[in-house]
């Protein structure tokens, strides 16, 4: 705990040095960047918290360890001992990749702990939020929009729970706050290397979260359309972007090739492209079976009671009440989007986070829903109640807007962090 106190105490002195003399924050109020700095202190210290003690160990988080570890020593999956695997074994129905592979070097470096192995976790979530500051400094949003912005995703109940605990598709909504700042970059700069690095991060994303595929192929080809349609690309950058993605996303082609029509395994320029024993996807879709367009509308009026009672059945995904994003937060975001759409002329951000929102409807129509399932709606959807209280007319309804959300976050971190999470969990591994 140590390291990662004075990692991320660093962290923050550094990124606080570096913007302390740019234009796009010395011109600002006393003010904002008192709140700017604590809100970000404030965000930082929720998710370093006993990260290593509350709620426990998640038996995913058990076997993500244990591959992490693998992959360390000797590059290969745990239970199948096949080298270099696009997809992990897991249970038998298949672990996703990316955040075992991230986690490898810390737990080659500093051995396999609970502490170790939830650390980047941590890390990569608090990275997400100083880079999309500096995005919105860069912007030179106003100064209420960009701290409220900030205050509903760095203090959101779904952002904070996913910082801390290290199952691997926890890792979705920081990789997308990444992806939603690299956009804001891209627009504000019009500099090519943002939309590749857009196109680059999205398809990591389909390494992190396979239930969030549905998802990312519909923002991909989207976030193309307004591209063109906004002349925010030529041809050339769209040819090269695809190039990128079919470079990273063809070893995924195959292993869905391999466990929906093969069923052999295999290896290719030395990846091992997993065949697995039973797929939990297709028990995740709502539709086949004989269900049809019924299972459809009762999928969303589910989706819907998710969201607003922010209960899935799973503590560890969120509590009672609060959710991934909170019901106040969740009508916020409603109003924000409907806000946005009818705002003329549309930004080229807001247009495209209203694609990244959008985007989002295959999961709610079609995926059975519970907070993991639905972690891709968390980022526009903050950003768009951000925005709802952004636009309000008078300063004292901002402020206001503010203490509702700084009041709804210590409401939850108290009972999240104390009464509901005190559990010692003691998971380690002397030899490795």
């Amino acid at each position: 705990m140590f390291v990662a106190t004075l990692t991320l105490a660093a962290l923050y002195v550094a990124f606080l040095v570096v913007i302390a003399g740019r234009p796009a924050l010395a011109k600002r109020p006393r003010w904002f960047k008192v709140i700017l700095a604590l809100l970000l202190l404030v965000a930082i210290i929720a998710r370093l918290y006993r990260y290593n003690a509350a709620m426990g160990i998640d038996y995913d988080e058990a076997m993500g360890g244990l591959n992490a570890w693998s992959l360390a020593k000797w590059g290969i999956d745990y239970f199948t001992l096949a080298s270099h695997p696009v997809y992990l074994y897991a249970w038998g129905s298949g672990m996703n990749l990316l955040y075992p592979l991230l986690a490898s070097p810390f737990v080659k470096f500093f051995g396999l702990s609970i502490t170790v192995y939830r650390f980047p976790m941590v890390l990569l979530g608090v990275l997400s939020l100083l880079y999309l500051t500096a995005a919105m400094l860069k912007a030179r949003w106003s100064n209420w929009r960009l701290v409220l912005v900030l205050a509903a995703l760095a203090l959101s109940p779904g952002m904070l729970n996913t910082s801390r605990w290290a199952v691997e598709s926890n890792l979705f909504p920081a990789l997308l706050t990444m992806v939603m700042a690299t956009l804001l970059w891209w627009v504000t700069t019009k500099r090519a290397r943002y939309f590749y690095l857009t196109n680059l991060l999205l398809v990591l994303g389909a390494y992190t979260y396979a239930n969030n595929w549905l998802f990312l192929a519909t923002f991909i080809l989207g976030f193309w359309l307004i591209a063109w349609r906004r002349h925010l690309v030529g041809v050339r950058q769209l040819g090269l972007g695809f190039l990128i993605d079919f470079a990273l996303a063809w070893p995924l082609a195959l292993f869905l090739w391999v466990n929906y029509v093969s069923h052999r395994q295999l290896y290719v320029l030395g990846l091992t492209i997993t065949r697995l024993a039973a797929s939990r996807g297709a028990s995740q879709l709502v539709v086949g079976h004989g269900q049809g367009l019924g299972a459809v509308i009762k999928n969303l009026g589910q989706t819907v009671a998710v969201l607003f009672t922010g209960y899935d059945g799973y503590l560890k995904n969120g509590l009672p009440g609060f959710g991934i994003l909170t019901p106040v937060m969740v009508v916020l975001a409603i109003v924000g989007a409907l806000l946005v759409f009818k705002a003329k002329p549309r930004t080229d951000f807001d247009a495209l986070m209203l694609m990244m929102l959008g985007a989002n409807l295959p999961t709610v129509l079609l995926i059975s829903p519970n907070h993991t399932h639905l972690n891709a709606l968390t980022v526009p959807a903050l950003y768009f109640a951000g925005m709802a209280l952004a636009k309000l007319s008078r300063v004292n309804w901002r402020v206001a807007g503010l203490v509702v959300i700084v009041v709804l976050f210590g409401t939850y971190a108290y009972t999240y962090l104390g009464p509901a999470g005190k559990t010692k969990p003691r998971w380690s591994c002397k030899r490795c």
